[in-house]
């Protein structure tokens, strides 16, 4: 019996994590095509390995690209920054090279987006880009820390 109410709290976090992120442009990225190209990268966390930071969720997608793939994700995460109530941009030669987005909340969690294209504006004709997404409690200066320091 414990071990069943065990599994169902942690299905409904799961849920409610995943609600969370419902009805982002960025959504996609992580549940599309993009998520299954050759050599990219997806991280799905949730549960133990993020509490520790206040988080409920963390994706992530990390791939090379050709430039017009860059282009989509890159306005997929514009949109969505549209909405943002706080937002800090890089730009180079017109490409998107740094996005940091603290999103509306959703069910009472903060949620953040990131993203960073590593060859913007280098004349390449691929693209290493990655996008995270972020929601939990932790607030944007704990986010800001995390990121900066990777811990």
């Amino acid at each position: 019996m414990k071990k069943l109410l065990i599994l169902m709290a942690v299905t409904v976090a799961s849920a409610f994590a995943l609600q969370a992120q419902k009805g982002l442009n960025v959504a996609k990225v992580f549940q599309g095509r993009y998520a299954k190209m050759p050599d990219a990268v997806v991280t799905y966390l949730t549960g133990d390995a993020v509490e520790k930071y206040d988080l409920s969720l963390y994706r992530s997608l990390a791939v090379t690209c050709d430039a017009a793939t860059a282009n989509e994700v890159e306005q997929l995460v514009l949109k969505d920054g549209l909405t943002a109530t706080s937002k800090e941009t890089v730009y180079r030669g017109g490409q998107l090279k740094f996005g940091s987005f603290t999103l509306p909340k959703r069910n009472y969690l903060n949620r953040y987006l990131f993203y960073v294209n590593k060859d913007a504006d280098s004349g390449k004709s691929t693209a290493r880009i990655v996008v995270v997404y972020m929601s939990g409690d932790a607030s944007p200066e704990k986010v800001k820390k995390l990121i900066n320091t990777g811990k």
